[in-house]
């Protein structure tokens, strides 16, 4: 089981704080590796479970968008400055079948622009494009994240968790003070600490083994920088908790 579980995050964390995109072609080869390793364990499929929490965002114009809560903002899809509810569905499926398929940034543009120029519409700005990219990737990654973080399969070989930011010049000032934050799986900071954390985060969370607790340093707790997410940002969930709120 030990040897699952290392195997799964070795691939799946390293590849995300190196490219969020680049997550998808990793997992699925790790996944089955793991299913063998394991005497048959279930394969933790994020990157299809991540695929599949985008297909399931409901459609919205900026306005409708706009009149929700922040808190149920996350079980949206919208895209600024575009009121054609097909054009933004369109946009949204393209970024499923991007992480589907393994894509990355680049490639979604390119069949987002094709798109955009073939409804008559201007294109997104490269700005805007990666921040609707990557909030999307983000949120979808965050769920299966935690899916996989609590799956029995792993959840007893991983009871610390560590905030893990990207340290360049463009980590946010949100993200930057909790960079490293070590803690039990269970302390309440994760509830409300979950990336992402704002538009375009890049962080994640990543499980500490049991077998190197005696190498690492817990965050005391009077030690917690007090920073918070953005509004609507931030909540820990799975993709099932995810859609708590959500529902009638």
């Amino acid at each position: 089981m030990r040897r699952f579980g290392e195997i799964l995050f070795a691939a799946c964390m390293t590849a995300y704080l190196v490219s969020a995109q680049e997550v998808w072609s990793e997992i699925p080869r790790t996944a089955q590796l793991a299913g063998k390793v394991s005497g048959g364990a279930p394969e933790l499929q994020a990157w299809k479970d991540a695929a599949d929490f985008l297909k399931a965002k409901q459609i919205l114009t900026p306005a409708e968008f706009g009149e929700l809560e922040m808190g149920y903002r996350r079980f949206a899809f919208t895209v600024a400055q575009v009121e054609s509810k097909r054009l933004i569905r369109e946009t949204r499926d393209l970024l499923v079948e991007n992480v589907r398929a393994g894509g990355n940034l680049k490639d979604w543009r390119k069949a987002v622009d094709q798109a955009f120029a073939k409804a008559g519409a201007d294109p997104m700005s490269p700005w805007h494009a990666e921040t609707v990219y990557r909030t999307n990737i983000a949120s979808a990654y965050s769920a299966g994240n935690y899916d996989m973080l609590h799956h029995p399969a792993v959840a007893e070989e991983f009871p610390v968790f560590r905030f893990e930011g990207v340290g360049d010049d463009r980590q946010s000032d949100i993200c930057r003070p909790i960079d490293g934050v070590t803690l039990p799986r269970d302390n309440a900071f994760w509830r409300y600490h979950w990336p992402p954390l704002h538009h375009a985060c890049r962080s994640t969370v990543r499980g500490i083994h049991q077998s190197r607790l005696d190498e690492i340093e817990m965050t005391p707790a009077n030690r917690i920088p007090p920073v918070q997410p953005d509004e609507g940002f931030g909540y820990a969930g799975g993709k099932e908790k995810h859609w708590e709120v959500a529902k009638p």
